[in-house]
């Protein structure tokens, strides 16, 4: 081995374990992103389902309280209860988004 060459894989070693951690981070933030996606879809539809039988939508702020959401509207026309629910979710570095999903429930 060459002496200008000596403690080159540690060099290299370091390097991939820099990018492998960011590509980890980063991976690390999609599944929250995903999960916090879908837990404010469900508590969008039980919101609305909670709604729709007595046409209340503080049934519907309720549930989705309930559900770790917050009800953004609720609008009721005619037999059907539309909501729309949303969280913070807390990403990297301070950085906040917001989540949010809507929902119709009714009769068929």
């Amino acid at each position: 081995m060459r002496r200008e060459e000596r403690g080159a894989a540690t060099v290299l070693l370091v390097a991939g374990l820099c990018v492998g951690l960011v590509a980890f981070l980063g991976a690390l933030g999609v599944v929250r992103f995903a999960v916090a996606r879908a837990e404010v879809s469900a508590a969008a539809d039980l919101a609305a389902l909670a709604a729709a039988g007595p046409m209340d939508c503080t049934e519907a702020r309720a549930t989705a309280h309930d559900n770790g959401a917050e009800l953004v509207s609720c609008e009721v026309y005619g037999a059907d209860v539309e909501v729309v629910v949303g969280r913070e979710l807390e990403l990297a570095m301070g950085r906040t988004v917001r989540v949010t999903a809507w929902a119709r429930a009714g009769p068929p």
